[in-house]
Order: C-alpha cells, then structure tokens, then sequence
C-alpha cells in the first residue's frame, strides 16, 4: 500500500442540471433517467470503434464514475491525444442530451494532474480541482477549463488534432475555455432549444435558474443569427 502513487490524468467532473426535479417527477420513469446514463456506454462503444482505424483501444482508456447526478470522466495524460478524446467525449455527450425531450443540460470542469484512480477509490488535487471548478467557476450549463489546460493538451497532441481540438472550445466572456456544443446544433434544433428555453424564463423567476438559461440563449440566438448570416 505504501508504493501506491498519483498518476496524471486529465479530468472532467460533470453535474447533470435539474436532475433533482428529473428523479422527483412522477412522469420520468426510472428508465428515462436510464437513458443519460446509457449514452455514456454508447459512447465508450463508438470510440471504441476508432480502433479499427488505427487508433488506440479507447474503449479502455477513457474511464468514469457515476455517482448519482455527478460523472467524473477522466483519461491518463500520457494517452496520445488525451484532452482530444476527453473534450470530445464530454462534447458530444452534452450534445445527445440537448437531442432528447425534455432536453438536459449539464455543467463541468476539466483539469490535469495528480489523481488516484483504482476501483471504487478516487481522489488527488486533479479530481479536487475539477470539483471546484464546476461548483464555482462553470455557474452556468457549461464544460470550461482554463487556457493553461487547452495549450498543455494542444502541445502534447499530434498536429492532426490540434485544429479539431481548437475547434470544440471557445473563449467565454469571463476567459474560460468551453466546449462549444452549440456548433454541432443544427437549424432545427436551435429554434426547438430556444423554444424550451423560452418556455422556463416565462415561468421562473429564480434568479440562479434564470441565468442558467439566460446564457443558453445567448448562445442559441448568436448561433441562429450566424446561420441566417452566412
């Protein structure tokens, strides 16, 4: 046990939005909460199939745990493209859960280093940090981490991921770099998230909600207007 030793990863930690009001609605079934978590498993398949392309086996080398409404996803550092398969992989999982009706939003932070992981037992200043990370800095429905993190992971990828990975990030008003979801939204869902959007400022005046949903839609519309632009 003494020989026991950290090991670097980089690391998401996740928080699904509203997953109270999900578990407490008579109307979701167990099974749909099901659902969240089987993307997960989907996904973990599907870059598992990049191996047949010459890729490393993923399926075993991005790893998670669940722990009710909170998901830390994490990938050793020293996996060739690491924050790449990591961004993507929290990209695209927020993604599919904006397909799904009611849409679900989910928050997070990622970060790099020292982290204990082996079964059940997790912890080291990487997992911390990302916590805090989400608890304090995220605030609203978004995957951030800080410009130190996206140029460590840029340096250490190979050239031909550079660009995709500078592509699912973007630099938020407060200097935080977040996954951009929103680029993969297409025309007919941006308008029916807008629509959602919508439906909960109408109806809500807590002020943390309100913000919540606020950013969102400063997003969706900058979106729309791109597309109407081009």
């Amino acid at each position: 046990m003494d020989n026991e030793q950290y090991s670097q990863y980089y690391v998401a930690f996740l928080d699904i939005l509203g997953f109270r009001n999900l578990v407490n609605n008579p109307k979701v079934l167990c099974g749909d909460i099901l659902k969240i978590y089987k993307f997960l498993d989907q996904y973990n398949d599907m870059f598992f199939m990049f191996s047949k392309d010459g890729f490393e086996d993923m399926k075993n080398k991005i790893k998670m745990k669940i722990m009710s409404d909170s998901i830390c996803i994490y990938i050793e550092a020293d996996t060739p493209n690491a924050l790449w398969w990591l961004v993507s992989f929290c990209t695209l999982f927020q993604y599919n859960l904006l397909v799904i009706d009611p849409c679900v939003f989910i928050r997070g932070g990622i970060t790099h280093g020292d982290m204990y992981a082996k079964d059940d037992t997790m912890f080291g200043p990487a997992l911390t940090e990302a916590y805090l990370l989400e608890e304090y800095n995220a605030r609203v429905p978004r995957i951030i981490m800080c410009k130190n993190i996206l140029d460590r992971g840029r340096a250490e990828a190979n050239e031909q991921f550079r660009k995709p990975l500078d592509s699912l990030v973007f630099r938020d008003d407060d200097a935080f770099y977040a996954l951009d979801y929103f680029a993969f939204l297409g025309e007919t869902m941006l308008p029916r998230i807008n629509t959602t959007i919508s439906s909960y400022l109408d109806t809500t005046t807590n002020e943390s909600i309100r913000q919540k949903y606020l950013y969102i839609e400063k997003h969706i519309r900058r979106r729309l207007e791109e597309k109407t632009n081009v």
